[in-house]
């Protein structure tokens, strides 16, 4: 059994970021896996590589997004779309697993990953994200370790090893964040540590309540319901879980077809601190030239009046934002993912 890892590389966060990511997995004790990488940017192949320290040591293709999908540098992407083309031409193996490339495993990750996939024989299970404090420079220590062990030890030195799970959000309030951390260890299907992070167990997974952006999930699971929505663009939809209260509460779904929310438990996957930075509302040279693109698609029509009315003042960017993920209209990257995902859902389960 194998996993691939489908890494995105995109413009906004630095090319750098994949130096980390690549050494973790250079280093990893297990070689079931593969990675396939995602690019967004307008940069080719040869010049990504060039631009790096690090080479890869393991098994990877590499795809690049459509020229024509760029806007003043910036794509217009879609990762569902990619993910439903690795499924039909067959370039995945057992299991799944989306990455952006400023997230980097343990160096046991893989190995202890297999383990306990194959030996639950799970659909989904959640990866594990881990929320540190630190950016790339604080991290690029990583690239002297020669060793899985050397890496261990890195991250433990570092404090990294002990960075809180994703659903531990950063506060600077020191006594909210106790009194959240308490009343999450208070729910009986919540098994985390002191600080914040999932104690492992034998089983290798816990059950939560809570829900994150990273996660395995298995081949043949993702066909049978076409997950990755075959046949709709789902234009600037991360490929999350999607569980927003009123728009598209998608666990309750899941829970009827499998074992559903359990998480990975017996490594981390470490997520390094970035700037944010919505180009597709605040960048003036993506904005005009999408602007002038002729499209009939609900998504991108949906973009294009939030680009107008943020421009005008009518919305700010947080509401922009909000807008273009879900809205009264029905039209927002949200809403149509908990259309879409329900429509083939019924269509499973009606045909038995």
């Amino acid at each position: 059994m194998k996993i691939s890892f489908i890494v995105v590389i995109d413009p906004v966060k630095g090319i750098h970021h994949l130096n980390i990511l690549i050494h973790a997995m250079n280093l990893q004790t297990s070689n079931a896996f593969d990675v396939i990488f995602y690019n967004q940017t307008a940069l080719e192949e040869d010049q990504i590589f060039a631009s790096l320290t690090v080479a890869p040591r393991f098994s990877y293709r590499f795809h690049s997004i459509d020229q024509e999908f760029l806007f003043g540098g910036y794509p217009v992407w879609d990762l569902y779309g990619f993910h439903s083309y690795l499924l039909k031409e067959d370039l995945v193996q057992d299991y799944l697993m989306c990455l952006h490339m400023e997230e980097f495993p343990d160096p046991d990750y893989v190995k202890n990953a297999i383990e306990v996939l194959g030996k639950h024989d799970l659909d989904i299970l959640f990866g594990n994200l881990c929320r540190t404090k630190h950016f790339y420079k604080d991290v690029a220590g990583a690239l002297e370790c020669e060793s899985a062990r050397d890496l261990r030890r890195f991250l433990k030195v570092t404090g990294i090893a002990g960075s809180p799970h994703w659903a531990f959000k950063p506060n600077r309030d020191t006594a909210r964040q106790k009194r959240r951390l308490f009343n999450l260890k208070l729910d009986r299907h919540l098994d985390y540590r002191s600080h914040g992070q999932l104690r492992p167990n034998r089983r290798g997974y816990s059950r939560l309540a809570k829900c994150e952006d990273l996660y395995f999930m298995k081949k043949s699971f993702a066909r049978k319901y076409n997950w990755f929505l075959e046949g709709h663009s789902m234009y600037f939809e991360d490929i999350h879980l999607c569980n927003k209260k009123g728009v598209c509460e998608l666990v309750p779904e899941i829970q009827r077809l499998t074992k559903y929310p359990l998480y990975f438990n017996l490594s981390c996957m470490y997520h390094i601190e970035h700037g944010k930075y919505y180009y597709q509302l605040e960048n003036q040279d993506f904005a005009r030239e999408f602007l002038k693109y002729e499209t009939d698609d609900v998504i991108l029509k949906t973009l294009r009046r939030a680009i107008i009315r943020y421009q005008s003042g009518e919305l700010n960017l947080k509401d922009a934002l909000t807008y273009t993920r879900r809205n009264d209209q029905g039209t927002g990257t949200q809403n149509l993912n908990y259309v879409y995902h329900m429509r083939y859902l019924r269509e499973a389960h009606s045909s038995g």
